[in-house]
């Protein structure tokens, strides 16, 4: 989304964003955070909540650690592998669910809050993750990264706007929930 944000600049000049990473969830006490775009259920009270983006995930691995310990030939296979989290471990379990493999709600393996630091650690061969699929196409052509199982999987989770809904009233944030509700590709009326 961020390659996009200079269209949104040149629509409305007037308008300043100020882009933070904040790995500690939604929050907007600091009196400086008008909305936020987060990953979840879209279940944050007192808040509104817009769905943007809902992207097909799948495991990725790196050709290193196949070739150190072997090409999974069916999805209980990952968990003999590293498994690393992206936030919490919600999505593995989900995808582990949808494919017949018992969990007892609980997977080994390391939570990682930042996607940049997870993709780096999944690269280097540290372990295998849920890849945003649309998100690391590049990876997945170059042949740096491998999905073992051909099948897409959807979380029940996904990004959205988050905003107290009072924001709406000013113009500029009304502007910009507008824009990015149309570059999500929704209907935004």
């Amino acid at each position: 989304m961020s390659r996009r944000l200079f269209s949104f600049w040149q629509r409305f000049p007037e308008t300043g964003l100020h882009l933070q990473y904040s790995p500690g969830g939604v929050e907007f006490s600091d009196g400086q955070t008008d909305m936020m775009l987060a990953w979840g259920d879209g279940d944050w009270p007192g808040l509104t909540s817009e769905a943007l983006l809902r992207f097909p995930t799948s495991p990725v691995i790196s050709p290193s650690l196949i070739a150190e310990g072997g090409h999974p030939t069916e999805p209980a296979n990952l968990l003999r592998l590293p498994l690393l989290h992206w936030k919490d471990q919600v999505d593995w379990l989900e995808w582990f669910d949808a494919h017949g493999v018992e969990t007892g709600d609980h997977l080994p393996g390391v939570i990682i809050d930042d996607s940049s630091v997870l993709l780096r650690a999944v690269l280097s061969g540290q372990g295998v993750s849920l890849g945003l699929l649309p998100l690391i196409e590049a990876e997945l052509q170059s042949g740096q990264l491998i999905r073992p199982f051909a099948k897409d999987f959807a979380p029940s989770r996904s990004y959205h706007l988050v905003y107290p809904s009072d924001a709406i009233k000013q113009p500029q944030l009304r502007a910009f929930r507008d824009w990015i509700l149309q570059e999500a590709g929704r209907d935004n009326r």
